[in-house]
């Protein structure tokens, strides 16, 4: 088993995670890492954009990118059995940022790679 520090020197300010969700349809959100705690088991999270990279069939290309905005918010740093290289970001995140944190959704999250792209359904052919 690995230890914590091997897990944050794994881990850094900066680093983008992913989720998607949806029926009939595919949603992204994207977050960015702003602090880990000192005992590497959670981290500070806040919301981030993407850029429109262009359109393919029904789907809009996009790459998040650190441009954080709204509510910060505390994920948990978790490794799963069945991807024990990988490091998830699981908890609740602020679906609406009105700042109540009354809005929220529980999903876990995984580790954007370099230049990853993201094909979500365009609006007009969600629902």
């Amino acid at each position: 088993m690995e230890t914590l520090t091997k897990q944050v020197e794994e881990l850094k300010k900066g680093d983008l995670f992913y989720t998607s969700w949806g029926y009939d349809q595919t949603n992204y959100e994207y977050i960015v890492v702003l602090e880990i705690s000192k005992t590497g088991k959670t981290a500070k999270c806040q919301r981030t954009h993407a850029l429109n990279m262009g359109t393919s069939g029904q789907c809009n290309v996009q790459e998040p990118i650190y441009c954080s905005f709204g509510d910060i918010f505390t994920m948990h740093i978790r490794r799963f059995s069945w991807h024990p290289e990988e490091i998830n970001l699981v908890g609740s995140y602020p679906f609406c940022n009105d700042g109540s944190m009354q809005h929220k959704r529980l999903d876990t999250f995984s580790k954007v790679k370099t230049g990853e792209q993201f094909h979500e359904t365009d609006a007009m052919f969600g629902h």
